[in-house]
């Protein structure tokens, strides 16, 4: 599975998810993509089928050491 979330790191992201029956949020710095998972600031998403999106967020100007 390729994706091109490589090019949203260090930008501030919205990524949602199902756990169980709800659809869960989390927003912050995309500091690793892989073709696995996503890291956001500390939270780690899998992109198996429970994934639904990732996108950018306003105030992307963030900077990448």
């Amino acid at each position: 599975m390729e994706n091109n979330f490589s090019d949203l790191i260090g930008k501030r992201v919205k990524a949602v998810f199902k756990d169980g029956d709800k659809n869960k949020v989390v927003v912050g710095i995309l500091n690793e993509a892989t073709n696995k998972y996503l890291l956001i600031d500390d939270a780690i998403i899998g992109l198996g089928d429970n994934f639904i999106f990732c996108v950018p967020q306003e105030g992307n100007n963030v900077p990448r050491y």
